[in-house]
């Protein structure tokens, strides 16, 4: 299970291409159509791709040490899970929210920074800070000051120690960051967009090798020590429409790129010397960012029957719910339910439950509220 130093977060994970209201109908829209119909439309694949990123993070939480031990071969590639989900929510949010900004300037001719942030704060505070409420006020003094503070203030990517309750929220805490200095810097420096995100995507893994060759230990936490993830997903919605990413997307042999980029959950079980470190490090992270990058890409385009199904549309949806509240229920058993298998269950239900009075009587809402508001 990745501990308090790589809680598979949940990325803020669960936007939608502008936090729309939930269409249970199976829709698609291309990126192109995402930018001249911002109002309306959903790519829905991406929310069948939420709904898996969720489920390998609840696989990692709620399986931990109970289907599999983590020190063993299946146990440590099932535990590894998590991480990878994030990093699909990683690209998926910068994707999602440059596509936003994208077609915003296209329609405007400019982005608006204030408003962006109010929407920003409309689809992310009321739920998150709910959730904070209620665990502080359930556990009391059982989480310390520094993590209460630092999660109010989304830095809970900096706290030491994390706490398991709120531990997770430190990829929300990655989110803002990102939210706060990504649109600064598109619209301060349009014409080096493209090249800051390159720039990001390779001195990110080499900031890391040195981070770790001086044992920092907050280094896979901190914003600069995954910003190459979600760079990657911004400079993915940057890319024009070329002959040669179609060349790609629509290679015969494509579906060899998720199953390839799968490998990076039991890739942290291979062992070597210092050279092969720095070829994972410098070689092999910024690939798989890319395969996963590619997938995006081409679900949205494609729009795989698989991504479309109307339950895995509606969890995708609910995503940022579930992401909150599966944490309190990840590791305890709760105290009604003497076996596992049954005590498993009725922790997924609670977390459905609350998930779901989350999503319809918070997310929503305020969402409704937003639209009124820059309608």
């Amino acid at each position: 299970m990745t501990n308090s130093s790589t809680l598979t977060s949940e990325a803020s994970l669960m936007d939608s291409p502008d936090a729309l209201p939930l269409n249970t109908g199976v829709q698609h829209a291309t990126p192109t159509d995402v930018s001249s119909e911002p109002a309306h439309r959903r790519i829905s694949s991406l929310d069948g791709l939420r709904a898996i990123s969720i489920a390998f993070v609840l696989i990692d939480h709620l399986g931990y040490e109970r289907f599999f031990t983590p020190d063993t071969l299946m146990g440590t590639a099932l535990t590894s899970l998590g991480g990878f989900g994030v990093k699909i929510f990683f690209v998926l949010s910068g994707y999602l929210i440059t596509l936003l900004m994208l077609n915003e300037e296209k329609r405007t001719g400019r982005v608006d920074l204030g408003q962006f942030y109010i929407r920003r704060a409309f689809r992310i505070l009321p739920a998150a800070i709910t959730f904070m409420v209620a665990i502080f006020v359930y556990k009391r003094s059982a989480i310390s000051l520094q993590n209460k503070v630092l999660s109010f203030l989304f830095l809970e990517n900096y706290a030491n120690p994390a706490d398991w309750h709120v531990g997770h929220l430190w990829s929300l805490g990655v989110e803002e960051q990102f939210y706060l200095l990504w649109p600064m810097l598109f619209i301060a420096w349009p014409g080096t967009r493209k090249r800051a995100l390159i720039l990001t995507m390779a001195l990110v893994p080499t900031i890391n090798v040195a981070i770790i060759r001086f044992g920092w230990p907050f280094w896979n936490l901190a914003f600069y020590s995954v910003a190459d993830t979600i760079a990657c997903g911004c400079l993915l919605a940057l890319l024009p429409q070329n002959r040669y990413l179609n060349r790609v997307l629509d290679n015969r042999f494509f579906f060899l790129v998720p199953v390839l980029t799968c490998v990076d959950s039991p890739l942290c079980l291979l062992k070597g010397g210092v050279v092969f470190g720095l070829c994972k490090s410098l070689i092999l992270r910024p690939a798989l960012n890319i395969g996963i990058a590619l997938s995006v890409e081409k679900a949205a385009r494609t729009a795989p029957s698989i991504l479309n199904k109307r339950p895995i549309i509606i969890i995708g949806a609910m995503s940022y719910s579930i992401y909150l509240w599966q944490q309190p229920f990840a590791l305890s058993r709760t105290p009604l339910v003497a076996n596992y298998l049954p005590d498993l269950f009725f922790r997924i239900f609670l977390i459905g439950l609350l998930a779901s009075t989350s999503y319809f009587l918070l997310e929503q809402p305020f969402l409704r509220i937003r639209r009124r508001m820059f309608a």
